[in-house]
């Protein structure tokens, strides 16, 4: 039988003579590589852009109904003080449940309207420091804030359950049971969680961007 033998170096190349497959990235062009970033990019890109809509879309739906509830209570709670008041002073017969029902729809109203000034960042915030810190600085200031306040909404929530479910009082004029009137402490700070992680994923993904791959 005929034996092959291989050349030397000057006679070939051992790659071309083993047919040795090149890895997938080096047949490759430039063109090609900048093509597959920029779509890697645009994929990222837009996966992060569905989940900031998303996020919100799902605080947006949570502000519209939670301020209509409080727009409805804030009219209440007017009516009933206003109530209050002219048959207190003027027609001098006065209604003794105005005053708590006054009261109670403002604790009410207090708790479901804090989520939606979260959501505004309408809160009442001391920025003296934080505007003449290092952009890097004020930004990680802002994610320790978040986390504070994070872990105070989680504390309000507990307690605000534990409260809520273990009372056995009764309103004192409308002899109804603290239960419902204490269920807006843990309702609102449920709600004010909810958008407070909705806030910070928005901001991570808007902050946090990865860098386009470079061809070539």
């Amino acid at each position: 039988m005929r034996r092959e033998t291989l050349p030397h170096r000057g006679e070939g190349n051992y790659q071309s003579l083993l047919r040795i497959p090149l890895p997938w990235w080096e047949g490759l062009r430039e063109g090609e590589v900048g093509s597959l970033a920029a779509e890697q990019t645009m994929e990222d890109r837009s996966f992060r852009e569905n989940i900031i809509h998303l996020s919100d879309k799902i605080g947006h739906i949570i502000e519209m109904i939670v301020g209509s509830f409080c727009v409805l209570i804030y009219g209440a709670m007017i009516a009933a003080a206003l109530l209050g008041v002219v048959f207190r002073y003027i027609m001098l017969s006065p209604f003794e449940w105005t005053e708590e029902v006054a009261r109670f729809l403002m604790l009410w109203l207090g708790f479901l309207a804090m989520n939606l000034a979260l959501r505004r960042n309408q809160h009442i915030a001391i920025n003296f420091f934080g505007n003449r810190l290092p952009p890097g600085v004020s930004r990680l200031l802002g994610y320790c804030i978040d986390v504070l306040v994070g872990f105070f909404l989680y504390y309000l929530l507990k307690q605000g359950y534990l409260m809520t479910t273990r009372t056995l009082m009764t309103a004192s004029t409308l002899n109804i049971s603290m239960f419902w009137i204490y269920m807006a402490v843990p309702l609102g700070a449920f709600l004010t969680v909810i958008q407070l992680i909705l806030n910070v994923t928005m901001k991570v993904l808007k902050e946090f961007r990865p860098r386009p791959l470079q061809a070539g």
